[in-house]
């Protein structure tokens, strides 16, 4: 559903609300009349769970964010000042004693601290060493300047070679950013699917009260009759008391279906909107009238796009591949630590600073080293039992996966058998409102020839009305497990031609 489309509709909703609001105290309560497509927007731009839902794949990216933070490089310092001073010392196994001296130093390291991919950690060093020496007596002095520039590596060839702890955490947050885009998916199906039942709901409601409004002129049309045939002779004045109860009784279904009425507006619009203030003087009205049917629908094609498209089962999917990651990583714990170290460096030395940078320069006194670190926990039982743990865990979300499938396949099916139920029904309730449309015009004539008694009157009529209304609800509720089974086989957003994009 593109975002302009939903702005332009958001604003006309806030333009209509602040009409409503100000013209609500003059004149009442105001209509507003609403297609169900302008209501999949109006839901998707203010439904509150799906705002709510909306931030989780930003959260998960943030976190993601945060665990590739594991490779940023963190840049150190330092500075260290030593000072020895070291008194004559006599030692008569020695021919000549120990001269006093005092000697200073000033040490400045920097550099580059950091880990790579695969396990690799490396440092890069820049260092100057300040020597400063002095004997008292013979006052001598020596001052000695060293520079150095290297770089340290340490490559892991078997624990945490390929998988650390920080590639771990990178593998399961890509997962986990995946499961909240899933998640928004998710909810919004179920956003709009409540959106469309509430809709057919709306209409229902709406169209028993105009029903039972027919059902009171039809009453009271009767009722005058009686009374003028009463007056006339031709009737008895209980046939025309038993007319004017049944206006009474209709009175009272009236009053009970316009109060379903308002219950189920306030549903919608608690679906519709997050300022249900500004709506709560606005009388819905459904634009369009509720869809014919029947529709066709397959068990097979049902279960096919369920199983491919549902976003709780592929949410399940990514926590099965999530459980690999972390089984990868503590298998890998369980070897021990055979590290490959090496380090690669220039110094120069010399009597000051800027000659000693030159000897550096001159590459005249190159280091190196390498060499094998190996090390091995006794037990180890802290990484087995991790990986024995990860592994009944993992096969434990498998068994919840296969119950999943399971379940999903068991609701498709469920959902399938009440629709075709449901059209039966429809089928059915068509059929006996013809039969009572028809038996209550036979009734009247019968009546009105004396063949009849006005009970039976009474009674068609009240059958005409209950098989009117059963019809509207039967052709909802057919709608509504309709709207139900496009959830359960994830076909909602495609049948409403409703796009979602997850940025």
């Amino acid at each position: 559903m593109r975002a302009s489309s939903i702005q332009r509709w958001a604003a006309g909703m806030v333009a209509a609300g602040s009409a409503i609001c100000i013209g609500a105290e003059a004149s009442g309560p105001a209509s507003r009349s609403l297609t169900l497509p302008e209501c999949f927007e109006l839901a998707l731009q203010h439904n509150l769970q799906v705002q709510i839902e909306r931030y989780s794949p930003e959260l998960a990216r943030y976190n993601l964010n945060l665990a590739y933070g594991a490779y940023d490089p963190a840049f150190e310092v330092g500075l260290v000042h030593d000072y020895l001073d070291q008194p004559e010392r006599f030692d008569p196994k020695k021919a000549t004693p120990d001269m006093a001296y005092r000697q200073t130093g000033d040490l400045l390291t920097s550099g580059l601290v950091g880990q790579l991919p695969f396990g690799t950690s490396y440092s890069l060093d820049l260092g100057s060493d300040w020597l400063d020496a002095r004997n008292p007596q013979r006052q001598q002095d020596y001052a000695e300047t060293a520079v150095r520039a290297g770089l340290t590596v340490r490559q892991p060839l078997l624990r945490n070679f390929r998988i650390d702890s920080a590639a771990q955490r990178i593998l399961v947050s890509r997962k986990n950013l995946k499961i909240s885009e899933l998640s928004l998916r998710w909810q919004v199906m179920n956003t709009v699917v409540g959106v469309e039942v509430a809709y057919y709901d709306l209409i229902q409601a709406a169209e028993t009260v105009k029903l039972q409004e027919k059902a009171i002129e039809l009453a009271r049309t009767f009722a005058r009759e009686m009374g003028q045939r009463a007056q006339a002779g031709t009737a008895l004045a209980l046939d025309r008391q038993q007319a004017e109860m049944q206006v009474e009784q209709r009175q009272a279904d009236l009053a009970v279906a316009q109060e379903a009425l308002g219950t189920r507006q306030n549903a919608l619009k608690n679906l519709l909107t997050d300022d249900f203030a500004s709506w709560v003087a606005v009388e819905l009205e459904p634009a369009d009238p509720l869809p014919p049917g029947p529709a066709p629908v397959d068990l097979s094609a049902s279960w096919q796009s369920a199983m491919s498209d549902r976003p709780d089962l592929m949410q399940s999917r990514l926590e099965l591949e999530k459980q690999d990651i972390v089984l990868r990583y503590h298998r890998n714990q369980i070897f021990p630590s055979l590290d490959l170290v090496a380090s690669l460096g220039v110094a120069g030395v010399r009597d000051s600073f800027g000659d000693a940078i030159e000897d550096m320069r001159s590459v005249e006194h190159p280091y190196y080293s390498y060499g094998i670190v190996f090390s091995v926990p006794l037990g180890n039982r802290t990484a087995r039992n991790q990986y024995r743990a990860s592994q009944g865990l993992r096969k434990q979300s498998l068994l919840r996966h296969k119950e999943l499938e399971q379940n999903i396949q068991v609701r498709v099916d469920s959902e399938l058998r009440i629709v075709r139920l449901a059209w039966r029904r429809v089928q059915s309730a068509r059929q006996a409102r013809q039969y009572a449309e028809a038996a209550w015009e036979a009734e009247q004539e019968r009546v009105r020839r004396g063949l009849s008694i006005t009970y039976y009157v009474l009674e068609s009529q009240q059958k005409l009305t209950e098989t009117r209304v059963a019809e509207v609800g039967a052709m909802a509720d057919y709608n509504k497990a309709l709207a139900r089974l496009s959830l359960e086989d994830a076909t909602i957003l495609t049948r409403h031609r409703l796009d979602l994009e997850v940025k």
